[in-house]
Parts: C-alpha cells; sequence; structure tokens
C-alpha cells in the first residue's frame, strides 16, 4: 500500500510534462526476468528527476511483450504515449532493433 500512495505522487509530479523511459531488464535470484521502468523529467525548477515507477515480472524478452508491458505501465500510471520524448533502453537485439525492437 506504501508503494501504491509513493508511485501515485510521483506520477502526480510527471503527469502533464514530457518525458523519457528508461527500462532495463535482469533476472532475479529464482532466474524471473524483471524489468524496472524509470521516468525521466524535468521540475519546473529545471532539475532533472529520475524516479522508479515500476518492476514487472515479464514472461518473456522479446520485443513486443516488452512493449506491451511498457504501455501497460504507462497505462496504469495515466501517462500518454504522446508525452515521450525520449526511450532509454540497453543495447540488446530485442532493445534497440530499428524495426523489430521496442
Amino acid at each position: 500500500m506504501l508503494a501504491v500512495d509513493v508511485i501515485s505522487q510521483i506520477a502526480a509530479e510527471y503527469r502533464g510534462r514530457l518525458i523519457s523511459i528508461i527500462c532495463d531488464e535482469v533476472s532475479d535470484r529464482a532466474n524471473l526476468e524483471l524489468m524496472s521502468v524509470v521516468v525521466r523529467y524535468v521540475h519546473d525548477s529545471g532539475i532533472v528527476q529520475e524516479s522508479l515507477i515500476a518492476l514487472v515480472y515479464v514472461e518473456s524478452t522479446d520485443a513486443a511483450y516488452l512493449s506491451n508491458a511498457i504501455i501497460k505501465q504507462m497505462h496504469e500510471h495515466n501517462l500518454s504515449l504522446d508525452a515521450v520524448v525520449g526511450q532509454c533502453y540497453d543495447g540488446a537485439s530485442n532493445m534497440a532493433g530499428q524495426y523489430t525492437g521496442v
């Protein structure tokens, strides 16, 4: 419940602003894939803020699945895809491919 409240407060800060999405995957101790979703935005004062908004277990690491997981997080936090002006992923082919990447 605390995490939901903190993320809601963070979401209120960046809602309506231009944002960048930063994502990466990592395996946990049980060899399950986790994807972190970070939002980067600029406050009115000019301070750049990066906030972790989700750690998502992913069943697949193909580009389509990861893209849908990111879009789902965007919708859950009432963010418009039109607000995204930048994307940052690791260099893996499933993330960075021009036509088949996230």
